[in-house]
This record gives C-alpha cells, structure tokens and sequence, in this order.
C-alpha cells in the first residue's frame, strides 16, 4: 500500500509538472512611467506641502549615479487647488533650502545621496501659502512640458493622538536589562480611521515601522493597545540579535511620530509595505496602490503629532 501511494505521487508530480508552463513578463524595457510622491502636513514641526516628480526606472539594466538624477522632472508646473483657489509650488532644490528644512525633507522621502556633487530638486510651498485644513480635499495638478497632467487628491484627516505610553520587559524568554518593550493606549472613534508611525533612536533621524499602517477594522471605536514596535534602518536590521527586534535600548531618548491618513493614503503604504516585507521566491505579487492619475506615486496627507520619550532604565 505505502509503495503504491509514493507511485501514486510521483506521477501526480510527473503530471503537474508537465502542465506548468514558464511565465515570462510582458516587459517595454523603453516605455518609463512617471512617479509622484508628495505630501502635505498639519501637525508639529510639520514640513511645507512638497512633490517631487520623476521618472521610473527601467527594469533591467545597470543604473549610474548620474541616471537616478537624470530621472528628475525640473520643468512641470506644479500646483494645488482647494476651495476654488489655486496655488503654484515652484520648483526648489535642496541645496538652497534652509539646513532644518532639507533634512526633514530627507528623512521624509528617506533620500540617500549617491554624490556629494549631486543636487536634488522638488516643488515646495516654501512660504506655506497654501492653508492647511484638516477634512478638507487638496487636488495636486502637475502640468509637464509634454502636455501631459497628472491629477492627485487627498484629505488631512481629524487627528486622534496616543493616549499613553508604558515601557515593559520584553515578552517570551528575552529578559535582559537593556531593552524594553513599548505599548501604547489609543481611543479611537468610531468610524474609520487609518494609522502610520514613525520612531527615531537617539541621535537618529525618522524612520517607519516595519508594518507602519493599520487600519481599525478589528477595534472600530473602541480603546485599545498595542506595542509600538522600533523601526530599524536595513544597516542596523543586519547586526539585530532577533530577539532584540522592534525593542528599545534602555537609558536612550526616543521620538515618536504618530500620523492620521485617509484610506488612499493608507492603501498605498499598505500593499507597498506588504511587496517590500513579502519576497522571496515563493511570495505573491500585489500591486500598489497608487492614487495619482496618470503616474505611480502618492500624494498624501498628514495630520500628526510628535512625542518625546525616555525609556526608563530597571
């Protein structure tokens, strides 16, 4: 009987296999699509409504300093609209922004320069003509020169804050004295209502959780905790002891970024998250979900707050 079963699967196999046929990719190495990202804030230390406008990477080929700035869109005319009114954002590169406001910019868009000669150039509301109201619709318009334009809409939602902070030992066997665990208290309306965070270590720039969105689906108006796991940098991820993963060094000071979305927002880091934390060979395919007309991309809004925490040594 047991020969005839491992007979049974090995032709089940042999079958499978013949059937299965190779999947190649419709592929246009020449076609580049046209990406977006941009954001506007209502909250503390919030950064000026700013977008940045490229072009995508082709998906084989050798990529060269000089061709991920090549990729920059310089000359679209960038605008919003909100209640009737229309306001231009002019294009800014970096290197004339104030020194607090390009490294915000930088952690915000999580740039990484690959030349110290290099520029890198945006639309920004420098002087934050555009008013920042929350549950009010912002439409982005980017005309380019090609007479193409590129529509985009998004919300500042209500801001629902955290209501408290504990630092505990760390769950399971992890029992050492350096670390701790952070849980976090938060009421939340009834209604949807959709989640991002961000933490910074001492000395650190902001940096988002490994699944930094939820939605509220499973504790729709109710008060709930949960822990706030520490985000890591791809570096720092390399030499974290697992069991030390998502915790806090004791004695550090912390900050935390808590952030309101509307839902498109939270779609597209939702399933971008799920492809960036989802590979290997046996993982699916999702798309992301992108919320600007006629390109890839995000144009987002934010209403936040930012807090500042010790975390307690034993």
């Amino acid at each position: 009987m047991l020969k005839f079963r491992s007979i049974f699967l090995f032709l089940l196999a042999v079958a499978f296999w013949s059937c299965e046929e190779e999947f190649i990719p419709d592929i246009d190495e020449s076609s580049q699509e046209f990406i977006v990202e941009g954001y506007i804030e209502d909250g503390a230390n919030s950064l000026p409504p700013f977008v940045v406008v490229s072009r995508s990477l082709p998906f084989f080929g050798r990529i060269t300093a000089d061709d991920i700035f090549d990729l920059q869109i310089q000359n679209a005319e960038v605008s919003v609209r909100l209640d009737g009114e229309s306001y231009s954002m002019p294009p800014v590169c970096l290197s004339d922004l104030p020194e607090e406001v390009r490294d915000q910019i930088k952690e915000e868009i999580n740039f990484l320069p690959v030349s110290e000669e290099s520029d890198f150039c945006l639309y920004i509301d420098l002087f934050r003509n555009i008013p920042i109201l929350r549950d009010t619709s912002y439409h982005l318009e980017v005309l380019l020169s090609t007479g193409e334009t590129l529509r985009a809409r998004t919300t500042i939602p209500q801001h629902v804050p955290i209501d408290s902070f504990r630092f505990t030992r760390p769950p399971g066997s992890n029992q050492n004295d350096t670390m701790a665990r952070l849980l976090i208290t938060v009421s939340d309306p009834e209604g949807p209502h959709f989640y991002r965070y961000m933490t910074a270590g001492e000395g650190q720039g902001f940096l988002p959780g490994f699944a930094s969105v939820t939605d509220d689906l499973l504790f729709d108006g109710q008060t709930f905790d949960f822990p706030l796991q520490k985000a890591a940098s791809p570096e720092e991820l390399e030499d974290l002891e697992p069991e030390n993963f998502g915790l806090y060094t004791r004695g550090d000071s912390i900050r935390i970024r808590w952030l309101n979305i509307d839902e498109d927002h939270f779609n597209f880091w939702n399933t971008f998250e799920f492809n960036l934390n989802n590979q290997g060979p046996f993982s699916s395919y999702t798309r992301v979900r992108s919320n600007v007309e006629g390109a890839l991309g995000i144009w987002g809004g934010y209403s936040s707050s930012e807090y500042i925490l010790y975390v307690p040594t034993l």
